[in-house]
């Protein structure tokens, strides 16, 4: 990611020139890849906050899961006396970043099922549950101040 090349401190204007024209050249690249950086990022916080704590970005347990599915995860050795969303495990390892693309100055990124299986869980459990994928206030702070650290070092790149 981000602008290639050695780099070394800054001696003269011309330098700082050469560097900034080199960061604008290569904005929405940076941009895009540090918004996939982001999302991929707070994926993982909130499979992390689910499957550990079984929790909701509001901080809330999430509602209990039906009687016969509490019963197949006993069963099955999986259940860990909270509703973490997870079996198998696949729903989280197959959820991803699903497309990426740029429209003038904005990206989009998509983080979803890999599959339609996969979208499937998704979905399902976000009719029952809210949307599980969204982010907590906690974690949105994270990966602000994640991306602030890593976007001041692409841009102070060219003057060191």
């Amino acid at each position: 990611m981000g602008i290639q090349g050695q780099y070394h401190p800054v001696v003269n204007i011309n330098e700082v020139i050469a560097g900034l024209d080199a960061l604008i050249g290569n904005f929405m690249p940076i941009i895009t890849d540090e918004v996939t950086t982001v999302a991929q990022d707070g994926l993982a916080l909130v499979d992390r906050r689910i499957t550990r704590e079984g929790k909701n970005a509001q901080g809330n347990s999430f509602p209990p899961y039906t009687i016969g599915y509490e019963a197949q995860k006993k069963r099955a050795g999986r259940y860990r006396g909270i509703v973490d969303l997870q079996f198998t495990g696949d729903m989280w390892k197959n959820t991803r970043v699903v497309s990426r693309s740029v429209s003038g100055t904005s990206v989009r990124v998509v983080v979803a099922g890999g599959d339609k299986f996969t979208q499937d869980k998704i979905d399902g459990n976000s009719d029952l549950r809210g949307d599980i994928l969204q982010v907590s206030e906690k974690e949105q702070e994270i990966l602000i101040e994640d991306s602030r650290e890593r976007l001041f070092g692409i841009i102070n790149r060219p003057f060191e």
